[in-house]
């Protein structure tokens, strides 16, 4: 597992990959799909392009607008949690 911002960007990069091939499957041009959404094409273009405009809510109407819905699970990784340090008991003053 990456950094947050690693696992962030391939995250992005996944979203924007399906999308990218559900429009191309679904036979609506990308014009056609932003029309549907009432949206200029531009921000389905920065949507594709950049994963700009990645919210739920944006997630669920490109999927509407393409007559799918959004499916989500999550896939655990192992985490490494760094031993902690054993402090030294009794070496402060008072005692």
């Amino acid at each position: 597992m990456g950094s947050r911002k690693q696992e962030d960007d391939r995250l992005t990069r996944e979203v924007v990959r399906l999308f990218g091939k559900a429009i191309d499957a679904s036979g609506y041009t990308r014009a056609d799909v932003a029309r549907r959404l009432g949206r200029h094409r531009s921000f389905l273009t920065e949507f594709l392009r950049h994963g700009r405009h990645m919210t739920v809510a944006n997630l669920s109407s490109v999927a509407w607008a393409l007559g799918a819905r959004v499916g989500l699970w999550l896939e655990a990784i192992p985490v490494v949690v760094p031993k902690a340090t054993k402090r030294s008991r009794g070496s402060g003053k008072g005692q």
